[in-house]
C-alpha cells in the first residue's frame, strides 16, 4: 500500500517594493490562502519618536487558487476603503487614540516601518511582512532658506550628469500671520 502525502505551503505575504519614496505605490500580495475564503489585512505604522500610531484594516476574499492583490481584489464591507486599489492599504491607515493626527516629519530624512498583518477569519496571525518608506530620497538634497520672516526649504536633486533631467515638486503651506 502506497501512502500519498501533500505538503501544504505556508501562508505567504509579499510586500513590494521592501523600500520607496512615499509618493511611489506599493503591492501587497498574498498566496498559499485557503481558496475563496476571507482575509484581513492590518497595516501599522509607529514610529515613538514623531509619535505616530496610524492604522488601517482591510478585507478581502482570495480568489481560486488561493491568493488576493490590492491591485486586483476588490476589499469587502468593513474595510477601510472600498474597491481597488494598489497602495490602497497605506492610504486607508487612520490615526489611533495618543498618535499625531497627521503624517507630518520633523526629520524628513526618518525612515518610516510598515507592517502588513494578514489575518484568517478568526484573527489568527497568517503571515507576516514589513516595508519602509522616506519623505526624502538618498539622491536629493535639502537647503534651508530665509528671507526675513518667510522660511522655507528647496529640495534640490543631485545630478551625476548636468544633461540629466529630473522630477521636480513643489509643496507650498502658508498661514496667516
Amino acid at each position: 500500500m502506497r501512502l500519498k502525502c501533500c505538503l501544504l505551503s505556508a501562508a505567504e505575504l509579499i510586500v513590494t517594493p521592501k523600500s520607496s519614496v512615499m509618493y511611489e505605490p506599493i503591492q501587497v500580495f498574498g498566496k498559499n490562502l485557503p481558496k475563496s475564503s476571507e482575509v484581513a489585512l492590518r497595516t501599522t505604522l509607529v514610529n515613538t519618536e514623531n509619535k505616530f500610531h496610524f492604522e488601517s484594516l482591510n478585507r478581502y476574499r482570495t480568489n481560486v487558487f488561493g491568493s488576493f492583490s490590492s491591485a486586483f481584489s476588490p476589499t469587502l464591507p468593513g474595510s477601510g476603503y472600498t474597491g481597488v486599489h494598489t497602495s490602497g492599504p497605506l492610504w486607508s491607515m487612520r490615526p489611533m487614540e495618543g498618535s499625531r493626527a497627521r503624517l507630518q516629519m520633523e526629520k524628513i530624512d526618518t525612515e518610516l516601518e510598515y507592517q502588513f498583518e494578514l489575518l484568517d477569519s478568526n484573527n489568527d496571525r497568517l503571515a507576516l511582512e514589513k516595508m519602509t518608506k522616506v519623505f526624502m530620497p538618498p539622491d536629493i538634497q535639502r537647503t534651508g532658506i530665509s528671507s526675513g520672516n518667510i522660511q522655507g526649504a528647496l529640495f534640490v536633486p543631485k545630478v551625476k550628469r548636468k544633461t540629466e533631467k529630473r522630477k521636480a515638486v513643489i509643496t507650498i503651506f502658508g498661514g496667516a500671520m
